[in-house]
């Protein structure tokens, strides 16, 4: 190989180990701008209270729990005695955790009303079945029922 030639392999291979510390570098660079902007948005919009729409607040499961349903049905007695029901006993689910979470979670106000129908089919017409009812909004839990006669 000749001198001339020698150097210009040389030459090629600095070149490329200098294009390849760059690539790295610029990659570093990207990354921290990235990682910079994910965890300085949030404490800008949440803790200084920032007005930008360039960064946004974080929230955990914003609208996780929306239409969601807390229930409670109860029996009330013509002597005033009240007697809460477990619906998962009565609708024949006794392992509530074995369950599909579709049938251990009531959805919206037509859920509550579905279940409410299935349990006055188990228990018969002349039982005084009432509920009540609350639903996750993104306000937090409004109430939906209270002490209402499933008919």
């Amino acid at each position: 190989m000749t001198p001339a030639n020698q150097y210009q392999s040389e030459k090629t291979a600095v070149e490329e180990i200098t294009e390849s510390k760059l690539a790295i570098v610029c990659r570093g660079v990207a990354f921290t701008l990235l990682m910079l902007y994910v965890v300085f948005g949030p404490f800008y919009k949440q803790v200084l209270r920032g007005k930008s729409n360039l960064f946004r607040a974080w929230r955990m499961y914003h609208t996780r729990g929306i239409d969601v349903c807390d229930v409670q049905f109860y029996i009330q007695h013509p002597d005033g005695r009240v007697e809460h029901i477990d619906r998962f006993q009565l609708l024949g689910r006794d392992k509530l955790l074995g369950s599909h979470h579709h049938s251990r979670r009531i959805m919206g106000e037509k859920g509550v009303l579905r279940v409410g129908q299935r349990l006055r089919q188990k228990l018969g017409a002349t039982v005084d079945l009432r509920v009540n009812a609350r639903i996750g909004t993104r306000d937090g839990w409004k109430t939906l029922y209270v002490d209402k006669r499933i008919e």
